[in-house]
């Protein structure tokens, strides 16, 4: 028998949805500009450093934004992208009482707005033959006409958008120079330069190297004697590259300067490659132990993934090419993701690195920048400076499984390494015994990165040096400069993943199917690198066979052949092995994927049964009570 539903059934429906649609309308009138932010992170609300920032802006500072909004018609990606700009600067205006305006301009083809941008230095994607262009970009400007640039707002960085907006206000806020102190144990700044002994008009003048004469470009530039004892007032950062020879009252200043509020960024190497310098290791101490940092003595850093190719001659006097396991080129996932410093650097150079590690009971947090990868290990200092011996770590590497750290970022609430009474009367009086904010400061293992030679070609063009990078090692350290001379709340905003979640799940998967694979493909390696040494060694004796006309014999034609083709075996055994781990992981991301799609809607079919048959239930018990 058919059940038809009652008129007061279907009365009620037409209710539900008349007051479904009215609530709507009221929420979407009245409440318009309530926000409720329910992201995990909080990624569509101002941090509490930005609303400080923007509490305390004095400047009248205005906002442009040019947008091509005809041409991101099929451009999803950034037609998402600029309603979280629009809603970052709404929220922005928001909280500096009018003193933030922003416009939003569309550069149309052969307008006014498209010759604005043009003026202001956007950079424009061409889209057709026929000349349209896309615009994505920002100008921020102050009330004396300043003006800084975002050329092009990249989706890719739209975790850092806060940041990255946030430093450009505050630079027009506040649009002097920053103040960079230089205290260099390196001959940065060129010069004359000779043997000892020789008289001046002898020597050669070195010019100043590249990394030098960029940040002499984008900041005041003041170099520091070893003999200071104290920093200007002014000084928005000190950088310090391979500290040697410092006085017990340099250190301490450069102590009490970071104490106070000041930031550093300092480069140290367990063995610098520079020939005329007497001293090759630097440390920072006693500071960096007694924070609890430890920096490498006697050992660098050697990474079989990131190794550079190099030319080295055998004991049989035979040019080689092969990995230098302690030269690396760094790339992609040994950079952090969530720092503006090394998120959009491609690679970096790094020789014969030291490594930072932190003791348990350590009174500062190390953030890891530029790290290895898990196959590194430690090569001894005495072993890497060889060249002889670099073939020999290469050919006996063994991981230690794990990443050991190049370069981080340091922060905390310390206390000072020197005690009073060692100190001197007028030092006392202005001692800091401790913190009162958490110290920033930047460390890095390796001063030769800063060497021409590992980065960037130079190139005299009109009487002036052109730069010419070949690797981002210049980038690593301006960046590291621009993000340690910020405003003290623009250095507290952290960034804040709004891309790339991870699933906890398939990464568990992910590393237990890698432990069933790696394992093999290590030793595989091994075979690879036995086989090739042999390979060598027999070519080595057919060459000297050849050069004395004499040929070899059938056994040992034989055994060549028979090591060639084991490693041609070999080889292909090792694809084959790191061809099923990507399928295997591959396999597992889908069927997880699969689960995530089919599960919300299994659910509901699920509960389309269960629900009505529960309702029926409770209704007949209330029929039944009555």
């Amino acid at each position: 028998m058919r059940t038809i539903a009652s008129p007061r059934l279907i009365f009620n429906s037409i209710m539900a949805l008349i007051l479904l649609f009215a609530s709507n309308m009221l929420v979407r009138n009245l409440a318009y500009d309530i926000r409720v932010d329910a992201t995990e992170q909080k990624l569509y609300s101002l941090s509490d450093a930005t609303t400080t920032l923007l509490h305390n802006l004095k400047e009248p500072i205005t906002i442009r934004v040019f947008f091509s909004e005809r041409a991101a018609k099929d451009l999803p990606i950034f037609q998402a992208y600029v309603v979280r700009v629009r809603n970052l600067l709404a929220q922005s205006v928001e909280r500096t009482r009018g003193m933030l305006k922003v416009e939003f301009l569309n550069p149309e083809p052969f307008t006014e707005s498209e010759d604005l941008a043009m003026t202001h230095g956007l950079e424009g994607i061409p889209m057709d033959t026929a000349g349209t262009k896309f615009y994505f970009g920002m100008s921020v400007e102050n009330s004396t006409d300043q003006r800084g640039v975002m050329p092009f707002l990249d989706p890719a960085r739209e975790q850092f958008l806060e940041y990255d907006v946030m430093r450009l206000i505050t630079e027009m806020a506040k649009p002097r120079r920053k103040k960079i102190a230089i205290i260099s144990g390196l001959p940065m700044r060129g010069g004359l330069s000779g043997e000892r002994g020789i008289t001046v008009t002898q020597q050669a003048f070195t010019p100043p190297w590249a990394i030098y004469e960029q940040v002499d470009e984008t900041f005041d530039v003041q170099v520091i004697d070893k003999n200071a004892t104290s920093f200007d007032a002014d000084v928005d950062a000190v950088w310090v590259v391979h500290p040697v020879g410092f006085t017990k009252e340099l250190t301490y200043a450069l102590e009490q300067y970071l104490l106070a509020g000041g930031k550093a960024l300092i480069m140290l190497d367990s063995k610098a490659k520079i020939p005329t310098l007497e001293q090759k290791h630097s440390s920072l101490e006693p500071l960096l132990s007694h924070w609890g940092i430890r920096f490498s003595e006697g050992f660098v850093a050697a990474d079989s993934h990131a190794a550079i190719q190099v030319e080295a001659m055998d004991a049989s006097s035979k040019l080689l090419t092969y990995p230098n396991v302690t030269w690396l080129d760094l790339k992609g996932s040994d950079f952090s993701d969530d720092s503006v410093i090394t998120a959009s650097l491609e690679h970096v150079r790094m020789i014969e690195s030291g490594f930072f590690t932190r003791d348990d009971n350590a009174s500062v947090v190390l953030e890891p920048l530029i790290h290895t990868s898990v196959n590194a290990m430690q090569a001894s200092v005495a072993d890497a400076e060889k060249e002889s011996e670099t073939l020999s770590i290469y050919r006996s590497y063994k991981s230690q499984n794990k990443p050991l750290v190049l370069a981080a970022q340091l922060n905390g609430i310390v206390d000072s390494a020197f005690a009073r009474e060692s100190l001197s009367e007028d030092q006392q009086k202005k001692h800091l015994a401790r913190s009162e904010h958490p110290i920033h400061l930047i460390v890095v293992g390796d001063v030769d990165m800063l060497q021409n030679d590992y980065w960037a070609k130079t190139q005299e063009f009109s009487g002036k040096n052109l730069i010419m990078p070949t690797a981002d090692n210049g980038a690593f350290i301006l960046n590291s400069l621009e993000y340690l001379t910020g405003e003290g709340a623009l250095i507290n905003l952290r960034t804040r993943h709004s891309k790339n979640r991870t699933f906890a799940v398939l990464d568990t998967m992910k590393r237990e199917a890698e432990q069933r694979y790696r394992a093999k493909e290590h030793e595989l390696k091994e075979q690879l690198i036995d086989m090739e040494t042999r390979i060598h060694e027999l070519q080595g004796i057919e060459k000297q066979q050849n050069d004395s006309k004499t040929l070899f014999t059938e056994e040992q034609q034989k055994e060549i052949s028979r090591f060639r083709e084991i490693f041609l075996a070999t080889r292909t055994q090792l694809r084959a092995v790191q061809h099923q781990l990507e399928q295997e992981i591959e396999a597992l991301g889908t069927r997880l994927a699969w689960i995530n799609i089919l599960s919300v809607p299994c659910l509901l079919f699920i509960a389309s049964f269960i629900v009505p048959a529960r309702l029926r239930k409770i209704r007949n018990r209330k029929g039944v009570a009555r």
